[in-house]
């Protein structure tokens, strides 16, 4: 992971910690805690659906200063479903004061094909002194091999989940039909 998106990153979780956001960070960022080879562009966010959890996203992302809250409100609100869930999936782009135009992005997800908020486990991971819920190493290979690419509804990893999969197997001992030792 590189420099601007690890003071991105920790400085998001910062926040959502601050906010009692209900979060579990998912995806290659999770990888690239064990796993100083992997590189991402993007920050993954599995997050609770509800209003309140909402709010607190909002105000949040407000105080790492990616946006006003106006902006943030109006592109999250308008994604909201009927059910006042969060959308599959929403994208922001993040610029920090003094940063050029930000290379990387955060993905807030409700949830990924199937795989909601409630269905993942959770543990604490520190790093940097910093507490970061992520969803289990186990939980992460099971999204790898079920949800593969975003916009389809096909069992497909991508190459990129294939090489977590297969790190994750080594390092772990997990068993996935994506791996054989």
């Amino acid at each position: 992971m590189d420099n601007a998106l690890r003071v991105c990153r920790d400085k998001i979780v910062q926040a959502f910690n601050k906010h009692n956001v209900k979060y579990k960070m998912i995806g290659g960022a999770v990888i690239c805690l064990i796993n100083p080879n992997r590189q991402t562009v993007d920050l993954d966010f599995e997050v609770k659906s509800g209003i309140d959890n909402l709010n607190r996203i909002i105000d949040a992302l407000v105080d790492c200063n990616f946006a006003t809250s106006d902006d943030l409100g109006i592109l999250l609100e308008d994604r909201f479903n009927e059910a006042d869930e969060i959308p599959n999936n929403v994208q922001i782009f993040p610029t920090l004061p003094g940063w050029s135009a930000a290379n990387f992005h955060i993905d807030i997800c409700e949830r990924l094909h199937d795989i909601t908020y409630d269905d993942l486990g959770e543990e604490i991971f520190m790093d940097n002194g910093i507490p970061i819920v992520i969803a289990p190493f186990r939980d992460i290979l099971r999204m790898k091999e079920n949800v593969g690419n975003l916009w389809s509804s096909e069992k497909n990893p991508r190459d990129k989940d294939l090489e977590d999969i297969a790190f994750l197997c080594k390092e772990f001992g997990f068993k996935s039909e994506y791996y054989s030792s």
